[in-house]
């Protein structure tokens, strides 16, 4: 074979073999682009997320670690309330009506008490107090002023007696003397309670 067949035979063969060769080699570069960007990227997303969930918990923790040492110390600073002592043989009573009666609306309640004066609220004078009328519910709590409402009435200005309107019915009645500050004596002061019929 002459040299310029044999040189025109090798450029047939190298370029059949670009042919060949070229398209395998760009898939696999383009395959290699594809994936290993998308590898990093999702490496990266799921460090952020771990990091977010990890600072998000830590700050959860925080709040309400504060909220309860907040709390705690709420509860440990807030003082009682005071309370005035009093005689330990004054007594305390409704005159009228009497347990079991039966009356008309409006009631006139009238209060007793024994081994004490009345006096009005405000009034910071020694074995002194003012009544509480409680209306077919339990004494309130005594370390806190007693609440004022339609079955809790207060007699703030040193009242003895008075006209209470009462549903037709059964009805229970109990009196509680307190301080200047509404606030029970200490130790209270509590009438036995009567029960009466309204017709």
């Amino acid at each position: 074979m002459t040299p310029r067949l044999h040189l025109a035979a090798a450029s047939v063969l190298a370029v059949a073999l670009v042919a060949f060769y070229a398209p395998h080699s760009a898939r696999a570069a383009e395959a290699a682009h594809k994936h290993a960007p998308k590898a990093a990227t999702e490496t990266s997303a799921d460090t952020e997320t771990d990091t977010e969930t990890e600072t998000e918990t830590e700050t959860e923790t925080e709040a309400d670690t504060e909220s309860e040492t907040g709390a705690e110390t709420e509860t440990e600073t807030k003082p009682p309330i005071p309370r005035t002592p009093r005689p330990a043989e004054a007594k305390l009573f409704i005159i009228s009506p009497q347990n079991g009666d039966t009356v008309s609306s409006p009631v006139t309640v009238r209060f007793g008490l024994t081994g004490m004066e009345v006096a009005p609220a405000g009034t910071a004078t020694p074995n002194t107090g003012h009544h509480h009328l409680i209306i077919d519910s339990p004494v309130p709590a005594f370390d806190a002023p007693l609440p004022k409402d339609d079955r809790h009435l207060h007699f703030g200005a040193g009242q003895t007696e008075a006209s209470v309107a009462l549903m037709p019915g059964k009805h229970r009645l109990q009196l509680v003397l307190a301080d200047k500050d509404h606030v029970p004596h200490d130790p209270p002061l509590v009438s036995d309670p009567i029960t009466i019929t309204v017709k």
